[in-house]
């Protein structure tokens, strides 16, 4: 099983350290599912 934690810090709204966590968590998650693992988003 994998963990992926993301943090942001933006002060914006919306941020722009937001949408590329966002980004990030969306691709890992396809990837990781791809290959038929699981996963945890903390």
């Amino acid at each position: 099983m994998r963990k992926l934690t993301v943090v942001t810090a933006g002060l914006s709204n919306p941020s722009t350290t937001r949408s590329v966590a966002d980004q990030l968590t969306k691709a890992v998650q396809t990837a990781v599912s791809a290959r038929g693992e699981s996963w945890i988003l903390k």
